[in-house]
């Protein structure tokens, strides 16, 4: 799929990937998480060549990834009970603090998966995948099955996760979402990928956004609707409250 890439993560950040269906944002990840073993080149991580089985397996140790089919394969008749391990391994406040931030109650973690709907599936599937003492976090469509109510609630999560230090990488075509949490973007066209570091400069160009069959973030279209019909310059922002303050102190 791909051919003569080479793409660096940085430490500390919340990078993003985004291509039209197909494009390989998924085998992206799974490269990078090793899954596909028949490739030409080398993974580095935490500055070290990954040259061996043993390497690999180490590595993931410090890698939580949350798969598109997770939810498929997590059939349990008590989560809260399978996923004692990870939950022991942290803090209880810790442990609250996550369920508080992903909307989960113990009663429903304490449902077989059967009983649950998509939506609590999928924040028991997040839940899993933050509780996991990692260094690195990847999220493949993590917005899928929630309404926005846990998506804020997800975007609050992941900036937190990435203050504490954690890196975090994120493979969506929620272009919405991904405008509001990200701080690099890296874009997959044509089997090649070209990373920015102003995420601005993609949400805001209409031509890259319309090759890969998505479209300009509201908040970036109306801002360069004021800009240029009402030639009021205002600066690119993420949330809507931050947008109206600047337009009260420009009119």
């Amino acid at each position: 799929l791909f051919k003569k890439i080479n793409i660096e993560i940085n430490d500390n950040k919340i990078t993003s990937i985004i291509g039209k269906s197909g494009s390989g944002k998924t085998t992206l990840l799974n490269l990078i998480f090793g899954l596909y073993k028949e490739f030409e080149g080398y993974l580095i991580i935490d500055n070290k060549t990954i040259n061996s089985e043993d390497e690999l397996k180490k590595a993931r140790k410090n890698i939580s990834y949350l798969t598109q089919d997770s939810e498929d394969e997590m059939i349990y008749s008590n989560f809260r009970k399978n996923l004692s391990k990870e939950i022991n391994n942290i803090s209880k406040e810790k442990y609250e603090d996550m369920c508080l931030s992903l909307n989960l109650t113990d009663k429903m973690l304490k449902k077989s998966s059967l009983d649950l709907s998509d939506s609590e599936l999928k924040r028991i599937m997040l839940l899993k995948t933050f509780i996991r003492n990692c260094n690195m976090i990847m999220l493949d469509d993590p917005t899928s099955n929630l309404d926005q109510k846990n998506i804020s609630s997800l975007i609050k999560l992941i900036k937190r996760e990435k203050n504490s230090g954690k890196t975090i990488l994120i493979a969506s075509n929620d272009i919405e979402f991904l405008l509001k949490v990200s701080d690099e973007i890296i874009v997959l066209e044509n089997n090649k990928i070209t990373k920015f570091n102003n995420k601005y400069n993609i949400f805001s160009n209409k031509e890259i956004l319309k090759n890969i069959n998505a479209q300009i973030p509201k908040i970036i279209e109306f801002k360069l609707l004021v800009n240029k019909d009402k030639k009021i310059k205002l600066i690119y922002r993420d949330n809507i409250n931050d947008l109206i303050k600047d337009i009260y102190r420009n009119a």
